[in-house]
């Protein structure tokens, strides 16, 4: 599991090792980095493991992918996210291995608020939609507008509930 031919640059050290997966006992979807590729494994249907979906991010999106990750402050999110109300449901993982640090967070039914941002950072790294419905109480969009003609930048509207918070770029 390490990226060989990933770009590097001064402020984002190289991925060496990636693991993610998201799901429930029947329904889980994992990530991983091999060499330098992105391999997705779908959820298991019927009890069978579907095809592994390959993906060979370039060193650009290795790099947007970084930059993510750091705009998300993922090495700031607690080890483990709980929802004390709920026993079955969504589990998550992420690991990230760099060469000079090591991420390792998860949960059970609860999320850092800007979960969203990972979802939508891995589907930009594999150009692909890699969505996955968190719950039916908690929502989150990121959403780029414009305030009297200039950008505003990205915002986070956060649907919990019957509340929505919107918090503004960082």
């Amino acid at each position: 599991m390490t990226q060989q031919n990933q770009s590097d640059s001064n402020e984002f050290p190289k991925i060496l090792e990636l693991d993610f997966s998201i799901g429930g006992w029947s329904s889980k979807k994992r990530l991983t980095l091999e060499g330098n590729e992105v391999n997705v494994f779908p959820p298991a249907r019927f009890g069978w493991p579907e095809a592994v979906i390959t993906h060979s991010p370039s060193d650009e999106e290795w790099l947007e992918f970084s930059k993510s990750l750091k705009r998300l402050d993922v090495a700031n999110w607690k080890k483990s996210y709980m929802h004390p109300s709920i026993l079955d449901g969504t589990q998550w993982e992420l690991w990230v291995k760099t060469e000079t640090s090591e991420i390792y967070t998860g949960g059970s039914n609860a999320y850092p608020e800007n979960f969203n941002g990972l979802i939508l950072a891995i589907s930009r790294l594999i150009e692909e939609d890699y969505q996955y419905e968190l719950n039916e109480t908690s929502m989150i969009l990121e959403l780029e507008f414009e305030i009297g003609g200039l950008p505003a930048g990205p915002h986070r509207l956060i649907l919990e509930g019957n509340k929505i918070s919107v918090t503004p770029p960082p």
